[in-house]
């Protein structure tokens, strides 16, 4: 009888350690270049989909790498990095924590503008930045209740891009094309 009263009080104990909130991760493909002689910008969005309707979600971290697995964005409470605002909402909008039945997102443009990815911080001489075809953004996020009701999603979309002869500032026009980003769970990633 003493040790199933031992084992009552141990599973009370473990109740709070297996509630508490787990980190994850997933990786999706993405990409952020001007092309045709500056006329279009492509760019990704990855969408943070709590369909959890009690519980928020945190996302703890967001690195961009180029091809070679070079980091050229960081943020997130994890680093000490706030992430960039979320320009896809009026007024811009911190990601960083998704309420219960929300869906965020956050764009290579929030980062970048509609422009190429800035020369100050590509990677190390030796390295070779090719932005036009390989990126890959990693998010990092917990949540307590059911892990599955959580869902990091993408596009990739292509858009019209302007210069203002006056300032000089890139906007972005009419959608050219759009077409879903590839994400999938990574398992035990070390960053």
């Amino acid at each position: 009888m003493k040790w199933l009263k031992r084992l009552s009080i141990v599973g009370l104990l473990l109740i709070p350690a297996l509630a508490a909130a787990k980190s994850e991760v997933i990786r999706c493909s993405a990409s952020h270049f001007v092309r045709q002689a500056g006329l279009e910008i492509q760019f990704s969005i990855v969408a943070f989909n709590n369909g959890d309707l009690v519980n928020p979600a945190t996302i703890e971290r967001i690195t961009v790498r180029d091809f070679d697995g070079s980091v050229i964005h960081d943020s997130g409470p994890e680093v000490g990095v706030p992430h960039p605002v979320s320009g896809g909402f009026f007024p811009v909008l911190d990601i960083t924590q998704v309420p219960p039945g929300a869906i965020y997102t956050l764009a290579t443009s929030d980062i970048w503008g509609f422009n190429s990815i800035p020369s100050v911080i590509l990677p190390p001489p030796g390295a070779i930045l090719r932005t036009g075809t390989a990126l890959s953004v990693t998010v990092k996020f917990s949540k307590n209740g059911k892990r599955d009701l959580f869902d990091v999603q993408g596009r990739r979309v292509a858009r019209d891009r302007f210069i203002n002869a006056g300032t000089g500032v890139a906007s972005a026009g009419a959608e050219r094309s759009s077409s879903g980003l590839n994400c999938f769970p990574v398992r035990d990633a070390e960053d």
